[in-house]
């Protein structure tokens, strides 16, 4: 499997705050649906919080029951992820093969408050034995590009070990007092008087990965470009926005083919992340078509962390078999520090 240079998604599963899976997301973002609603927790101002959750209660959700020595996983948090989390690989898992597969999961980043470490991939395998391969399973906590690194590890790993398939998920909630509090404390959550502000999210997603396409193949997922922003928001560096520009340069180039004609963003509302998609589009111009469509589905379901990345890659690759993208998306995603990373999606019958 030497020399891979493209992968299949093959199937793909979420439950977000619009949706329970990828047609009911889909579905909503075109309408413009909108799930904001303001929170019982009060901001520095005294405002209420405004969030987008799941629209399922814990009590229907199944969470696996938690050693009392697991602290972390008796928390709010850690809860509500492994209950979305398992919701959506129930979803996927009778459309994967046969076997226990490596999981490269996207998880939180530690900025604010740890939410997960390596125990939850033991909480996932345990809740699915002999379907995911615990032992070449990977966490990787970078926040809302890790999807995107997970992506780019799966190639990896199907080029070296000769294996066909792999699964690549994230998942995240913003919704959790300790991180609420955090966030609202930078004054960075959306409520009255907070105009540069987002609203915290939830959700899971899930994609199948293969070096083989098939009947049901939605897309392909080229190599991600992978960059560092020296001047992210908790740095005293200057922001010039080389990151994300670079992520874009780098994802297009192992891309190599006809003009973007959408753009999969996560910006969640914040002028940081507006600045940075600006500089990073008049940089990589001569890549995009004229006409290209920005697509932030944040406007519609807050900001979903870790889990964005996947869950973009998931809409995204919907259009391009429905035909709403013609031929190439971009997907890109910064985290709270320096990481920057970008994919290219494609439709099945272009080739390099």
């Amino acid at each position: 499997m030497e020399g891979l240079q493209q992968i299949y998604i093959n199937a793909i599963s979420m439950i977000t705050p619009v949706g329970a899976n990828l047609s009911m997301t889909s579905a909503a973002i075109r309408a413009g649906r909108n799930v904001y609603r303001e929170s019982s927790v009060l901001g520095n101002n005294l405002a209420l919080l405004k969030i987008a959750p799941v629209p399922i209660s814990n009590d229907d959700l199944w969470i696996p029951n938690i050693p009392p020595e697991r602290w972390l996983y008796r928390q709010q948090r850690s809860q509500r992820m492994l209950g979305l989390a398992i919701a959506a690989l129930n979803e996927i898992l009778p459309s994967c093969p046969d076997t226990a597969l490596p999981l490269f999961l996207a998880g939180p980043e530690s900025v604010h408050s740890t939410a997960i470490d390596g125990y939850f991939l033991s909480l996932i395998s345990m809740a699915f034995p002999n379907r995911i391969d615990h032992q070449s399973s990977r966490l990787i906590a970078t926040g809302r590009p890790v999807g995107l690194e997970a992506v780019d590890l799966a190639y990896r790993y199907l080029s070296q070990t000769g294996a066909t398939s792999v699964l690549v998920g994230g998942v995240d909630s913003l919704i959790d007092l300790r991180t609420l509090g955090a966030l609202a404390s930078e004054a960075r959550i959306s409520s009255l008087g907070i105009t540069d502000g987002f609203t915290p999210g939830e959700g899971a997603a899930f994609i199948l990965l293969s070096a083989r396409k098939n009947a049901e193949s939605f897309a392909v997922v080229r190599e991600p470009g992978i960059a560092s922003e020296s001047g992210h928001r908790y740095s005293k560096e200057p922001y010039r926005g080389e990151g994300m520009a670079n992520a874009f340069r780098q994802a297009l180039n192992n891309y190599n083919g006809p003009p973007v004609d959408t753009i999969f963003s996560a910006m969640n509302g914040e002028s940081f992340g507006t600045k940075e998609h600006g500089v990073a589009v008049i940089r990589n111009q001569q890549h995009l078509s004229p006409t290209f469509k920005l697509e932030h589905p944040a406007d519609c379901f807050g900001d979903l962390g870790a889990a964005i990345g996947p869950i973009l890659i998931g809409l995204a690759a919907n259009d391009l078999r429905s035909k709403r993208t013609q031929r190439t998306a971009l997907v890109c995603c910064s985290a709270e520090q320096e990481t920057r990373a970008a994919c290219a999606l494609t439709t099945t019958h272009l080739t390099r």
